[in-house]
């Protein structure tokens, strides 16, 4: 049975996962401050939106719509205007109201995604929602049924991790994928690299590579390796 990809829209990535993502699949993308996670997400959405004429839903819970166009415009990322032609939503929520909607079993947000026909959805951060529970356990059942609320909708998701918060490592097992981004000095010299850790039903690279951000997002270099200590 042929294994369905969706194209990521980060240069490189694609070759190094046999295509892209699994159709349908969460994908959890992880880093630190600056290591360019919500890039990561912005190109997945507008690429789908630009070449493959996938709608798709931005789910931030950090900053307001014009923020987010402002930041992505400023990345060579014409997100306000996809967005006035309807092909990306981009849905300002905070964790709590993320929560209310994922209890409901789907509310508002399952609502917009049908009337869209999304098929693709990017949450930045998903740490800010995972953030709300007190303990490991709470934080597990709440990644169980914010992916089951996901799964229903049918679409192709990257979810954005802060790699210090430990809630968040419920969603990093969860996940379908696990693309961790750093930052490192070679050098004297700050650089990026990432690693896919773990991708079900793919033969992915496993090394650690130099990435840099472009006027047109992320590109990263197969040829590169990242010495990270």
């Amino acid at each position: 049975m042929e294994i369905k990809r969706i194209p990521t829209g980060i240069h490189g990535f694609d070759e190094l996962c046999d295509g892209g993502f699994v159709k349908g699949s969460i994908n959890a993308v992880s880093g630190d401050i600056g290591t360019a996670k919500t890039l990561f997400a912005l190109r997945f959405l507008v690429d789908g939106a630009e070449k493959c004429r996938e709608k798709g839903i931005m789910v931030t819970f950090e900053e307001q719509k014009e923020q987010v166009c402002l930041s992505a415009s400023s990345l060579g990322l014409d997100l306000a205007n996809l967005e006035k032609s309807g092909m990306i939503a981009v849905l300002p929520a905070s964790p709590e109201q993320i929560k209310h909607m994922i209890t409901e079993g789907g509310g508002q947000f399952e609502t917009l995604a049908g009337q869209m026909k999304a098929q693709r959805l990017a949450f930045d951060s998903a740490s800010s929602f995972m953030q709300l529970f007190a303990d490991i356990a709470q934080a597990k059942k709440a990644a169980g049924d914010f992916f089951r609320l996901i799964r229903k909708l049918g679409c192709t998701a990257v979810l954005t991790l802060e790699s210090d918060d430990p809630n968040s490592r419920a969603i990093a097992k969860m996940a379908d994928s696990l693309t961790c981004l750093y930052h490192f000095r070679d050098r004297g010299i700050r650089k990026r690299a990432l690693e896919i850790i773990k991708m079900r039903g793919t033969e992915h690279n496993p090394n650690s590579l130099q990435f840099e951000i472009t006027k047109t997002g992320i590109s990263v270099d197969p040829k590169k390796f990242a010495i990270i200590e």
